[in-house]
């Protein structure tokens, strides 16, 4: 593993290291049989004996709270939705939320000592797998009460704290993994375009039509008019351009300024 580009990477990194002496794999390991929060959400409750469920999501919310741990764990099953927020400070209002997704109770009486001891190493990012009974807490929030968890991943970079995501849009758009987590609305609108672009393709397929793809970079630059991004190798000779454009002036790994041509 390369060393830590900074303390918050080094303390994740740490806290890897611990779960591995747990005898866990900090690679994570295979969780079948899973099912989706969107279907954990729909199933019906019996208060006399509540339905054992087995689930998976990425951690978007930690609530520590003495010798019991409240999770919020996430998948990409749902859809766009209103939520409305109960925190003090933010009572009453909604906001944009991502409906599949589940609340987490981990007591280090149902899940042993070692899921207790891997509880305190989890960080927001982290992916897990929950295996426990489907109730509802006295506040009426949906919850898995876990008695076994599963190690899926560690995310050793940072997520932001924030219940309602990042906002800052250059930031948004250099870490785009964490814009799909906690944006909603990103995530919607990639869905869809993934949709989109599957509906356009069986359409296409369907009516005989063939894809063919073409290289995105190349090392002769072809176009008709327009300028082609190029890039450099570690300012090695070799150089590529992009597909549909011709040369440009700029070497954009060293800054170099370069001879422009036109083909």
């Amino acid at each position: 593993m390369s060393a830590p580009q900074d303390s918050y990477e080094a303390v994740r990194t740490e806290k890897l290291r611990k779960i591995e002496q747990l005898g866990i794999d900090p690679w994570g390991g295979r969780f079948d049989d899973s099912m989706s929060l969107e279907a954990v959400r729909a199933l019906p409750l019996d208060k006399a004996n509540p339905p054992r469920v087995k689930a998976a999501g990425r951690i978007v919310l930690r609530r520590l709270a003495g010798k019991l741990h409240f999770l919020e764990i996430r998948d990409w099953s749902g859809q766009l939705t209103k939520r409305e927020l109960k925190s003090r400070e933010h009572a009453g209002q909604q906001v944009d939320a991502w409906s599949s997704y589940i609340q987490v109770a981990i007591s280090k009486q149902e899940v042993g000592e070692q899921g207790w001891a891997l509880a305190q190493e989890l960080d927001l990012g982290d992916l897990l797998g929950v295996e426990g009974k489907l109730d509802r807490t006295n506040t009426g929030e949906l919850t898995i009460f876990a008695d076994k968890l599963h190690f899926l991943g560690k995310s050793l970079l940072p997520h932001p704290e924030k219940f309602h995501g990042i906002e800052e849009i250059e930031y948004r758009l250099r870490h785009r993994y964490l814009d799909l987590i906690y944006n909603p609305e990103t995530l919607d609108r990639t869905l869809k375009r993934v949709k989109i672009v599957r509906t356009l393709r069986n359409f296409l397929d369907a009516a005989g039509f063939v894809e063919v793809e073409a290289p995105t970079l190349h090392a002769i630059g072809w176009s008709a008019a327009s300028r082609r991004f190029t890039r450099s190798a570690g300012c090695s000779a070799t150089r590529a351009s992009a597909r549909g454009t011709t040369p440009s002036s700029r070497c954009w790994s060293c800054t170099r300024r370069t001879a422009t041509t036109r083909r």
